[in-house]
C-alpha cells in the first residue's frame, strides 16, 4: 500500500515548505499520548509527566483523537501563501476563522477515526449518521461528538484555549529546541524542489520510490492514496515529533499537505527489507549460523564443521543472510569471513514497529 504523489504539469510554485508551530505541538501531544512508539520524544514526555499535575491532561485526553490516528486536517497548514516560518497565535486564528462547517468535518473524520468517513458529507447535516458512526466504531469519544453536533462553536472555543495551554505549559521549549531544525530542512528542501520537482518530494522520507517516466512519487504507507501536485497544490510541512509517521491530508477542501519527519535513517526502512530480513532469521539453520557468527567471525569451513553441514549449503545460507543485509563478510588473506550485523538486527524490531505505523 502506498500514498501515491503525481508531479506531471506541477510548477515550482504549486509547491511551498512550512514550519508550522501548531502541526508540531499536534505531533508533540500525539507523541506524548502515543509513547510506546515515539521513542525520539521519550525525553519530551517525561519532562511532562514529572511537571503536569494531571488537570492538562485530563483536558488533552478529552480531544486525545484529535491528535490520534487521523489527525484533525486544521492542525496541519492549509494556506499556500502562509509565511514560510508561521507564528503561534496566526495558526490558531486560522482555526478560529475556518468555517464552522469546515471544522465540524475534520473533528468528525478525527472522531470515527476514518478519512474516508465524513470526507464530502457535513456531520451537522446529518448528525445521526455521524452519531451511529460512533458508537459503531466503539473507540470514540461518543459525548464529545454529540456536543460537536450541538454547539460545535463551543467545542472550537474550548479546543482553542487548550491548545493554548498546551502551548505554554508544556509545548513553548520544544518549540525552541527544534524551530532551527525544521528551517534549516525547509531552506534544504526548496533548494531540492528548485532542481527537481519530482526528487526534491521523494527525498522527504528514505521509504520513498520516485518514478521519472510516470512522474509519481510513491510513499510506503498502511493506506492508499493518489493525488496530483497541480490540483490544488502542495504543502510540504517537516517536523520533529512526527517520526516515525508520515502523514498526508488530500481533503479537497485545502491543498494537499504532507507532514515528515526529519532526519529519518535507521529505522526508514521498506516493508520489503523488514520482510526480506524476517524471512531470512525464518529458518533454523540461519538462525544457527547467526549465532554462530555473533560471537566472533568464521568462514564457511568453519560454519560447515561447526554446524555439520556442506560448505554449499552454508553459502546458500549466507547469501540469503548478506541480501537482508544482516551478516557482513570480510577479506583475510585467502580466507573470508563473516561476521553477524548486530546494529541491524538490534534494530529490526523499531524498524517493524516503524514500517507498520507509517
Amino acid at each position: 500500500m502506498a500514498i501515491n504523489v503525481i508531479t506531471k504539469d506541477a510548477v515550482l510554485s504549486d509547491i511551498v515548505v512550512q514550519v508550522d508551530p501548531l502541526a508540531e505541538l499536534g505531533a508533540f501531544v500525539h507523541a506524548l499520548l502515543h509513547g510506546s512508539h515515539h521513542p525520539r520524544s521519550q525525553s519530551a514526555r517525561e519532562r511532562v509527566l514529572e511537571t503536569d499535575s494531571g488537570e492538562l491532561m485530563v483536558r488533552t485526553q478529552r480531544f486525545r483523537n484529535f491528535f490520534g490516528v487521523v489527525r484533525s486536517r486544521f492542525l496541519f497548514p492549509t494556506d499556500l501563501a502562509a509565511p514560510a516560518v508561521s507564528n503561534f497565535a496566526d495558526r490558531l486564528e486560522a482555526v478560529e476563522s475556518m468555517p464552522i462547517e469546515h471544522f465540524a468535518r475534520f473533528s468528525a473524520i478525527s472522531l470515527v477515526e476514518d478519512s474516508r468517513t465524513f470526507r464530502e458529507s457535513d456531520p451537522l447535516l446529518e448528525p445521526d449518521a455521524f452519531l451511529h458512526e460512533l458508537e459503531r466504531v466503539g473507540l470514540a469519544p461518543v459525548e464529545l461528538g454529540k456536543a460537536l453536533v450541538e454547539d460545535p462553536e463551543s467545542i472550537r472555543r474550548e479546543l482553542l484555549v487548550l491548545l493554548e495551554d498546551i502551548e505554554r505549559q508544556w509545548f513553548r521549549r520544544e518549540w525552541e529546541e527544534v524551530r532551527g531544525t525544521l528551517v534549516y530542512e525547509a531552506e534544504l528542501r526548496r533548494r531540492e524542489l528548485s532542481q527537481s520537482i519530482l526528487h526534491g518530494i521523494a527525498k522527504i522520507s528514505p521509504t520513498s520510490t520516485s518514478y521519472e517516466s510516470s512522474e509519481m512519487v510513491s510513499f510506503d504507507k498502511v493506506n492508499r492514496g493518489r493525488f496530483s501536485v497541480q490540483q490544488h497544490g502542495l504543502i510540504l510541512s517537516p517536523s520533529f515529533h512526527i517520526s516515525p509517521h508520515l502523514i498526508a491530508k488530500y481533503d479537497g477542501v485545502f491543498p494537499h499537505m504532507i507532514s515528515y519527519a526529519v532526519g529519518e535513517a535507521a529505522n526508514s526502512v521498506s516493508l520489503n527489507d523488514v520482510k526480506q530480513r524476517l524471512q531470512a532469521l525464518f529458518d533454523d539453520a540461519r538462525l544457527e549460523i547467526c549465532r554462530c557468527i555473533a560471537r566472533t567471525p568464521l568462514t564457511t569451513v568453519d560454519l560447515a564443521i561447526e554446524l555439520q553441514m556442506t560448505q554449499p549449503q552454508v553459502s546458500r545460507h549466507l547469501r540469503t543472510l548478506r541480501n537482508a543485509s544482516l551478516v557482513t563478510r570480510e577479506q583475510r588473506g585467502r580466507y573470508v569471513y563473516y561476521t553477524l550485523n548486530v546494529p541491524v538486527l538490534r534494530s529490526l524490531g523499531s524498524q517493524i514497529i516503524a514500517t507498520l505505523l507509517r
